[in-house]
């Protein structure tokens, strides 16, 4: 069974700065999707600066790592 995603990704390029915007849950079995789809993002977009908004974000501390 597939454990559905509980973030969403946007984006925006603004004088020459990629700006992604993530918000909802990242459950810990997410992170590295999460991480891989923000890398992708950047990597498409040729992204030179990268800003990472998360302040719309929902997790833990033990999500991350800490």
């Amino acid at each position: 069974m597939e454990i559905k995603k509980g973030y969403q990704l946007s984006t925006a390029v603004k004088n020459n700065i990629t700006e992604i915007v993530i918000t909802g849950e990242v459950t810990f079995a997410h992170v590295d999707d999460l991480r891989d789809e923000v890398r992708n993002i950047a990597w498409t977009l040729n992204a030179k600066a990268l800003l990472i908004d998360v302040t719309g974000l929902k997790g833990t501390s033990q999500t991350w790592g800490k």
